[in-house]
């Protein structure tokens, strides 16, 4: 029997909107290189008694980029709290879009490998407001190792627009085209800069891979999805795919069970 192993990859994409200010206060979104907690108030901080406020921008950005992708956009905008507990969130909880988001439904054409015209699903476009940063200081930037940890809230409540894709792809290069093609539709809409260096344009992706039977087509088993983050640029994206797609079709060729987690890419090691 010949066995073919297929990748099945679909991404999140997180766009940091072209606003002045956060999106439910009124701080600077001008923080980039600014002062640790320069850019705060009570309201990114969820202080008792500050009541958010959306910002209107925000919201046109992110219906502009939605009918850009053909998304149904929806007439009314609906927000929840997604609660959990680290040392970024200053409120212990993020304001988001669960089950109503503004705009779903959506598709984009990239170029696949082969160089034919690739249709990828848009799940959902929602807004939501972004954490702070953790700074370490480690040499590395990481926690391993490091003597003190501080957490920089500048970035806390930074509008968001997160872009969530079917499990359409099925190449490290298809995920590049396609993590591309978003950072150019953005850009060409004024919707963001798409700064991956900067942060304003990050992808989190959702892999797994497929074991089939070449002769038939027949699924024989299915590697547990991983979610891999920290890839700042489109490179680091299709390079951290490859490691993830090798190393799952390593484990269904010999047999070992991987279990479904997140993982962090490591740049300088080419691992996750």
């Amino acid at each position: 029997m010949t066995v073919r192993y297929v990748p099945v990859i679909g991404l999140e994409i997180h766009v940091q909107l072209a606003t002045e200010s956060k999106l439910f206060c009124r701080c600077s979104a001008d923080y980039f290189g600014k002062a640790p907690n320069a850019h705060i108030c009570p309201g990114c901080m969820g202080l008792p008694g500050a009541m958010p406020i959306l910002n209107g921008r925000a919201a046109e950005l992110a219906v502009r980029a939605g009918i850009a992708l053909s998304c149904k956009i929806r007439d009314r905008l609906y927000f929840d709290r997604k609660h959990y507990f680290y040392a970024d969130l200053s409120k212990a909880y993020q304001i988001s879009q669960d089950g109503r988001p503004v705009a779903e439904g959506g598709l984009l054409k990239i170029r696949s490998d082969d160089g034919t015209l690739k249709p990828v699903r848009i799940t959902r476009l929602h807004l939501e407001e972004d954490a702070g940063k953790l700074v370490h200081s480690a040499a590395d930037g990481r926690l391993e190792g490091a003597e003190n940890s501080y957490a920089d809230y500048n970035r806390g409540g930074m509008a968001l627009a997160e872009i969530v894709s079917e499990p359409d792809l099925s190449s490290p290069g298809e995920a590049r085209e396609y993590a591309a093609r978003i950072r150019q539709l953005v850009r060409y809409l004024a919707v963001s800069d798409g700064d991956m260096e900067k942060g304003s344009l990050r992808v989190d992706a959702n892999v797994s891979v497929k074991q089939v039977d070449a002769d038939t087509g027949e699924v024989l088993a299915w590697s547990a999805r991983a979610e891999v983050k920290n890839m700042n640029s489109l490179r680091a994206l299709e390079r951290a795919l490859e490691y993830e797609i090798r190393r799952h079709r390593e484990a269904l060729a010999s047999g070992e069970r991987l279990e479904r987690e997140t993982r962090h890419w490591n740049e300088a090691e080419g691992v996750t």
